[in-house]
C-alpha cells in the first residue's frame, strides 16, 4: 500500500513527461510507432482528452532516441487580427527558436532576402534550410492547437497543402524523409481544409485516442491509500462515472484521495456509494460553480457556441440521453458532437460519454437551453407535450414568418422542423379560409347593398348616387384586404420554397413556389421586389428540380422496390407487411396485405404477371396479378434477404441469413446450393446472360458463381462485410459496397478492381442503369449518389429522411426510384431536354474554352486539371496540366492548341490529345487568364504580377504592359485583333493597342474587374465586376448600361457570337442573360456554389458554365430562351399533383389554367 502523499495527481494542463500519475494508452503506442516510421499523423479529439501530455510524452521518447522535436504551438502565434505575413512569419520563427538556430542563422536578413516570393515558398525554403542545417538528423514538427486557425480571417489550405507536399516529396527527394509532422487539435480535418485534393489528411494516420481502461488507469489506484483490493473497487466506480475520461478521471482521483483522508474505516459494501455520492455532492451537484478548474463549462460552452447549429447538436444528444439509437454517420453534427466530448462512438452506435455529463447535462438542461434557442419555445413545447396534436399551439401570421426568419441558415432539430411545416400547414389553411371569408363578406355586402340601392331608386335619385359611392367605397376596402392577404401569402410560399430548397426537399421547394407563381397570376400586378423573389424561388427549385414524384402511401420502412420488366409498375414491401404496385405515374394500383412473418424482398418476374416474396423465417411466396399467393414453399432455415428471378423467368434465387444462395424452379424444387460464404448473404445477383450469379456477404466477400452452382472467383479485400451487389448488363463488372462505405467496380474476368466513390455511411443498395454507363448507391447516410463506370462521381440525390434501402432503375433509364426507412419511394429525373450537367472536377471550375468546330469543350478546375469533353457528356481526355489552379483557358483559332495558364505562374500550350508542347514562365506571381489573338499567332496573358503580356507562340515576350497598380485579372483580344480589353483590381478596365498604346480607360465599378469581353462587332466592352453589376461600355463615347440584378460578385461575361446577349456568372449561384440594352431575359439557378465562368460555343447554340459547385453544366440556348419556367414546372410534377395524397385538393389545380 502506497502512502498518499507518494501520488500526486494533476487536474487539467499538461502532465510532466515523468509526472507519476501519467497513463499510457494505446495512442501512445500507435503514435510513437507511426512517427517513427515516418507517417504524418493528426489527433484531433475533444478537448482535455490528454492530447498535449501525449504530445510531451511522446517528443520526449523520440528526443531520447536521438531525433530531433519543436512544438509550434498555434494559439503562440495568434488568431484574430493577424496578417497572412505574421502568421507565416510567426511559424517561421517559432522553427527557428524550437530547433536553437538563434546565433547560426540570421533570420531577419533572410527573411528580407526573400520578399519576392511568396509567404508559403518561404516556409518551404526555410524547411529545406532546416534540412540543410541538419544533414544527418530526423526532424519532428508537432503542431498543438491547430484549430486555432478556425478563427483566422483569410484561408490557410495552402499551408496543410504545403504539409501534403513534404510528404510527397519524400518519394523524389530523400531528404524528406527525415521530415515528419504531427498534428493536435479539436477540429475535424474537413473544418481545416475542404479539399480532399490537397489535404494531407486523407495520407495520413489518424490517432485515436480513447478514454482510459481499468488496466490502463490501475496505477492511479495506488495513491488512494487503502488495500489493493478496495482501491481497485474504487478506481472501477470512478472509471463508470468517467468513462474513462482523463480530465475528470484524474479530478475523481484526486477528491477521493482527500475524501479518503476524512475516513476512518471504509467498508467494501460501502465503496460504491462512497464514489456515487462523491460525484453528486463534489461534481454533479451546482456544477457551474464547482467547475474547477473549467471543464463542464468548456462542453457547454462548445454545445451553444454557434446559435445556427446548436438546436440541431442539443437535438442530436436528446436523441442520445432518451437511449435512442443514433448509427454513427460522421454527420456534421455527430462531428461536432463528438468533438464536444459528450458523446462517443461505440460499436457502429453514438452514446452519451460517461454518466457525468448525462447528469450534469441531462434532458431538463437540453429542454432549457432549447427554449432558450427557440423564440416560439412555450408553444412549440406545449405542441410536443399534446403529441403533436393540438394545432392551437401552431404558429400564424406574423408569429411563423418571424420563426421561419430565425431559423433560415439555422440546423434545427427534427422536432423543430416538424413544427414549423405542421405551423405553415396550419397558416395556410388559415389564410385560404380567411380569403374565402373576406370573399363571402364582399359579396354579402354587395347584393345587401344592391337591395338598398334598388329601393331608394325608387324614391330618390341623390340618395342613390351616394349609396353607390359608399358602396364602392366599401367595395375598395374589402378588395384591398383580400389583396394584402394574398400578398402575405405569397410572401410565405416564398419564403417556404427558399427553406425547403435548402433543406434539400426540392419536390416540396418548387410545389410552394408554383403556388406563388400561379398566386402573382391570379393577383396580377405587385411590386417589384416581391415579383423578384417568387421568380427566384421558382427558377432556383425548378432548375435544381431532380425528385419530380413521391409515392408517399408507405407509412413504414420500405424494405425493397422493383420495376417491373416493361417499367409501367413499382412494387414495394414494407416493415407493415404490405405489398403496394403503383403505375409508373404514381397511382396506387393495388395495396396486398400478407398477414404472418415479415416480408423482405420482392422481385417482378420477367413476364410481369407473378411477384416473388421472400420472409424473414425463410419462406418464399409466388403471387399472382390479383395479389393471391399460388406457391409457397420454405427455403432457408433463417430470414431470405434478397430473392431474384433470372432473367429467362426459369429459375427463382434466394440468399440468407444461413450463409447460402439457393436456386430454385419456379414450382419450389431445389436446383442448386451455392455453399462458401462464412456469413450470412446479403445480396445477390444475375448477370443479364442468366449464366452467372454474384452474392455479397458479411464474410466481406464478394463471390461469383455459375448457373449450375460452382464457384468460379472470390474478390477479397474488402474492410467489411458487402451488403450490396450488381452486375453492368454487359457483365464485364460486378459493383459492390457495404460497411466500409465504399463503391467497388470488380472486373469480372481480369479480377482488377477501381474504387468509384464513398459514402458517408454504409451502403445498402446499388443499381446501375440500363446502358450501363451509371451507378447509383444509397447509404445509411440518407443520399443517393451516382457514379460514371470510370470512377466519377455525378450527382447526389438529397432529401430522405433515414437510410436508404432500396434502388430501381427504370428499364428506359430515365427514373431512379429510391426506398428508405422513413417510408417514402421517391423517383427522381435523371436526364433534361435542356441541359446537362458534367461532373469530373474534384475542385471549383474555373475557366472553359470551347474548339471553334463547337463540337468538343475545355474545362479547368483549381485541382490543376484539365477535362476535354464532348457535347453529348462523353470525358474525352484528362490532363494534370498544372501544380496549381489553371484559371486561364483558350483554343486556338484553328482549334489544334489549348493554352492554360495557371497560379503556379506557368503558361503551357497543349495539343488536343493531350501532349504538352511547350511550357514557359509568363508572371512573377499567378497567371489569371490567357487569350489567343484571332489570327492565332500571339498569347496575351493577365497576372497577378500587375502586369499583362503579350507573346509569341514559341515563349518569346512580345509587349509587357504594367501600367497596373493592382493585379491584371482579366484579359480579350478585340475581333480584329488590333485591341486589348483588360481589368484589373484597381477598378478600371483598360483598352489597349497591341503596340502598347493606351487607347481608353473606363471606371464606374466600385469593386475590383473580374472579366472583360469585346461584342462580335468590336463596338462594345463589357465588364464583370466584384461590385456586383455587370456593364456594358459603348466605344463611341456613350453611357454605360449596367446590368444590376445580381445579388453576388459577377465573375465573368461573355457576348454571344450573334452579339444579341449578354452572359453573366455570379457568385449568386445564377447564370443571368441579358439583352443588348440591359434587360434581363433569363436566370438561370442549376449551380449550388458560386459561378465562376460562362462561355458560349462559337455556333451559338451552347452556353456552358462552371462553378465552385465543381460542376459544369450545358444549357441548349435556343430550348432555354423558349422556356416558360412554370408551365414546364407543371409538366414536370403533373403525375405527383394529381395522385400523391400529400397533395390538398385545392393544390391540385395549380396548373388548371394553362
Amino acid at each position: 500500500m502506497v502512502n498518499i502523499e507518494q501520488l500526486s495527481y494533476q487536474v487539467g494542463g499538461s502532465l510532466a513527461n515523468d509526472a507519476p500519475t501519467y497513463i499510457e494508452r494505446e495512442a501512445d503506442r500507435h503514435l510513437y510507432n507511426r512517427l517513427k516510421r515516418g507517417d504524418f499523423c493528426y489527433i484531433l479529439n475533444a478537448r482535455q482528452m490528454g492530447k498535449s501530455s501525449l504530445l510531451v510524452k511522446t517528443r520526449h521518447r523520440l528526443e531520447a532516441r536521438g531525433f530531433k522535436c519543436t512544438t509550434v504551438d498555434m494559439t503562440r502565434i495568434g488568431g484574430e487580427n493577424i496578417t497572412p505575413l505574421q502568421w507565416y512569419k510567426g511559424i517561421v520563427t517559432e522553427l527557428w527558436k524550437g530547433f536553437r538556430l538563434l546565433g547560426k542563422f540570421n533570420l531577419k536578413s533572410w527573411w528580407r532576402e526573400a520578399e519576392d516570393i511568396s509567404l508559403l515558398q518561404r516556409l518551404s525554403y526555410f524547411v529545406e534550410l532546416l534540412l540543410e542545417q541538419f544533414p544527418e538528423d530526423r526532424l519532428f514538427i508537432f503542431i498543438d492547437e491547430i484549430d486555432s486557425i478556425l478563427s483566422l480571417d483569410f484561408p490557410v489550405d495552402d499551408f496543410f497543402a504545403w504539409i501534403r507536399f513534404c510528404c510527397n516529396q519524400r518519394a523524389i527527394a530523400p531528404e524528406y524523409q527525415r521530415l515528419n509532422f504531427a498534428i493536435f487539435g479539436v477540429a475535424t480535418p474537413s473544418d481545416l481544409i475542404r479539399d480532399r485534393q490537397r489535404t494531407p489528411f486523407n495520407i495520413g494516420e489518424a490517432i485515436a485516442l480513447d478514454g482510459f481502461s481499468l488496466e490502463e488507469a490501475a496505477p492511479l489506484a495506488r495513491g488512494f491509500g487503502v488495500s489493493d483490493d478496495k482501491a481497485i473497487e474504487l478506481l472501477k466506480q470512478i472509471l463508470f462515472w468517467t468513462g474513462g475520461q482523463p480530465f475528470l478521471t484524474q479530478k475523481l482521483c484526486q477528491l477521493t484521495t482527500v475524501e479518503l483522508s476524512k475516513v476512518s474505516l471504509l467498508f467494501p459494501q460501502d465503496l460504491d456509494r462512497f464514489i456515487d455520492d462523491l460525484v453528486r455532492q463534489a461534481i454533479v451537484e451546482n456544477w457551474e460553480s464547482q467547475d474547477e478548474p473549467e471543464h463542464l463549462r468548456t462542453i457547454r460552452d462548445r454545445c451553444l457556441a454557434d446559435e445556427n447549429r446548436a438546436g440541431r447538436l442539443l437535438g442530436l444528444y436528446q436523441t442520445l440521453l432518451q437511449n435512442t439509437p443514433v448509427p454513427v454517420d460522421d454527420s456534421r453534427e455527430q462531428m461536432e458532437l463528438l468533438l464536444s466530448g459528450l458523446a462517443v462512438k461505440d460499436s457502429g452506435q453514438l452514446r452519451v460519454k460517461n454518466p457525468i455529463y448525462r447528469h450534469v447535462f441531462d434532458l431538463d438542461w437540453v429542454a432549457q437551453q432549447l427554449n432558450q434557442l427557440r423564440p416560439y419555445s412555450q408553444t412549440f413545447n406545449a405542441w410536443v407535450r399534446s403529441g403533436k396534436a393540438d394545432e392551437s399551439r401552431l404558429l400564424r401570421g406574423q408569429a411563423l414568418l418571424d420563426a421561419q426568419h430565425w431559423a433560415m441558415g439555422k440546423s434545427l432539430s427534427n422536432l423543430d422542423y416538424q413544427f414549423l411545416a405542421a405551423s405553415q400547414q396550419c397558416d395556410r389553411r388559415a389564410v385560404q379560409q380567411a380569403l374565402e371569408a373576406e370573399k363571402l363578406v364582399e359579396v354579402e355586402a354587395r347584393l345587401a347593398q344592391e337591395r338598398r340601392t334598388a329601393q331608394l331608386q325608387r324614391s330618390l335619385l341623390a340618395t342613390a348616387v351616394a349609396a353607390l359611392v359608399l358602396s364602392l367605397g366599401f367595395g375598395a376596402t374589402a378588395y384591398w384586404q383580400y389583396r394584402q392577404a394574398r400578398l402575405r401569402e405569397i410572401d410565405a410560399l416564398t419564403s417556404s420554397s427558399q427553406g425547403l430548397f435548402a433543406s434539400d426537399r426540392r419536390l416540396d421547394a418548387l410545389i410552394q413556389a408554383m403556388k406563388a407563381r400561379q398566386a402573382v397570376r391570379q393577383l396580377g400586378a405587385i411590386a417589384a421586389p416581391l415579383q423578384t423573389q417568387v421568380s427566384a424561388a421558382l427558377n432556383q427549385s425548378f432548375y435544381g428540380a431532380t425528385e419530380y414524384n413521391r409515392l408517399s402511401q408507405n407509412e413504414t420502412r420500405v424494405w425493397d422496390i422493383a420495376f417491373s420488366r416493361d417499367g409501367r409498375q413499382i412494387a414495394t414491401i414494407s416493415q407493415d407487411n404490405t405489398i403496394r404496385i403503383w403505375d409508373n405515374r404514381g397511382q396506387l394500383l393495388q395495396e396486398i396485405d400478407q398477414p404472418g412473418y415479415e416480408l423482405r424482398s420482392l422481385a417482378f418476374s420477367p413476364d410481369g404477371q407473378t411477384l416473388a416474396t421472400a420472409t424473414s423465417i425463410g419462406e418464399v411466396e409466388l403471387l399472382n396479378a390479383e395479389g393471391r399467393v399460388f406457391t409457397r414453399f420454405p427455403a432457408h432455415d433463417l430470414e431470405i434477404s434478397q430473392i431474384l428471378y433470372s432473367p429467362d423467368a426459369q429459375t427463382i434465387a434466394t440468399a440468407s441469413g444461413d450463409g447460402l444462395v439457393k436456386l430454385w424452379k419456379t414450382d419450389g424444387t431445389l436446383q442448386h446450393v451455392l455453399s462458401g460464404h462464412r456469413g450470412p448473404v446479403r445480396q445477390i445477383a444475375f448477370s443479364q446472360d442468366g449464366q452467372r450469379i454474384a452474392s455479397a456477404s458479411n464474410d466481406r466477400t464478394v463471390k461469383l458463381w455459375n448457373r449450375s452452382g460452382k464457384l468460379l472467383k472470390t474478390f477479397e479485400g474488402f474492410d467489411a462485410p458487402v451488403t450490396a451487389v450488381t452486375f453492368t448488363p454487359d457483365g464485364q463488372y460486378a459493383i459492390a459496397g457495404g460497411a466500409d462505405r465504399r463503391v467497388e467496380r470488380l472486373g469480372i474476368d481480369e479480377g482488377d478492381r477501381l474504387t468509384l466513390g464513398e459514402h458517408e455511411g454504409s451502403i445498402y443498395a446499388i443499381a446501375v442503369s440500363p446502358d450501363g454507363q451509371t451507378i447509383a448507391s444509397g447509404s445509411w447516410d440518407k443520399t443517393v449518389k451516382l457514379w460514371s463506370l470510370d470512377g466519377r462521381f455525378l450527382q447526389a440525390f438529397l432529401g430522405h429522411q433515414a437510410p436508404i434501402s432500396g434502388l430501381s432503375f427504370s428499364p428506359d433509364g430515365q427514373t431512379l426510384a429510391s426506398a428508405s426507412f422513413e417510408g417514402a419511394v421517391k423517383l427522381w429525373k435523371l436526364d433534361s431536354d435542356f441541359l446537362q450537367v458534367f461532373r469530373a472536377h474534384q475542385s471549383e471550375v474555373r475557366a472553359i474554352a470551347f474548339t471553334p468546330d463547337s463540337q468538343q469543350f475545355a474545362s479547368s478546375s483549381w485541382d490543376g486539371f484539365i477535362h476535354l469533353w464532348r457535347l453529348d457528356g462523353t470525358l474525352l481526355r484528362s490532363i494534370h496540366a498544372h501544380e496549381s489552379g489553371i484559371v486561364g483557358l483558350a483554343f486556338s483559332p484553328d482549334g489544334r492548341t489549348l493554352a492554360s495558364g495557371s497560379w503556379d505562374e506557368q503558361i503551357k500550350l497543349w495539343d488536343r490529345d493531350g501532349n504538352l508542347l511547350r511550357s514557359f514562365h509568363a508572371h512573377d506571381i499567378a497567371v489569371n487568364q490567357v487569350a489567343f489573338s484571332p489570327d492565332g499567332q500571339r498569347l496575351a496573358s493577365a497576372g497577378n504580377d500587375n502586369t499583362v503580356k503579350l507573346w509569341k507562340l514559341d515563349g518569346t515576350l512580345v509587349q509587357t504592359f504594367d501600367n497596373y497598380p493592382e493585379s491584371a485579372t482579366a484579359i480579350a483580344f478585340s475581333p480584329d485583333g488590333q485591341r486589348l480589353v483588360t481589368g484589373s483590381e484597381d477598378y478600371f478596365i483598360r483598352i489597349w493597342h497591341v503596340n502598347g498604346t493606351l487607347l481608353h480607360q473606363f471606371s464606374g465599378h466600385r469593386g475590383g474587374i473580374w472579366g472583360v469581353a469585346f461584342s462580335p462587332d468590336g463596338r462594345w466592352v463589357a465588364s464583370a465586376s466584384a461590385d456586383g453589376t455587370a456593364k456594358l461600355w459603348p466605344l463611341d463615347g456613350g453611357e454605360p448600361i449596367s446590368l444590376d440584378r445580381h445579388e453576388g460578385i459577377v465573375d465573368k461575361v461573355v457576348f454571344s457570337p450573334d452579339g444579341e446577349l449578354v452572359a453573366t456568372a455570379s457568385w449568386d449561384r445564377t447564370v443571368k442573360l441579358w439583352n443588348r440594352q440591359g434587360v434581363e431575359l433569363k436566370s438561370l439557378a442549376r449551380h449550388q456554389e458560386p459561378v465562376r465562368i460562362v462561355q458560349f460555343s462559337p455556333d451559338g447554340r451552347w452556353l456552358v458554365s462552371g462553378g465552385d459547385d465543381r460542376n459544369v453544366v450545358v444549357w441548349d440556348r435556343s430550348r432555354v430562351m423558349a422556356l416558360d419556367e412554370f408551365d414546364r414546372a407543371c409538366q414536370l410534377v403533373a403525375d405527383y399533383l394529381q395522385f400523391s395524397p400529400e397533395i390538398a385538393p385545392r393544390d391540385r389545380k395549380i396548373c388548371q389554367d394553362l
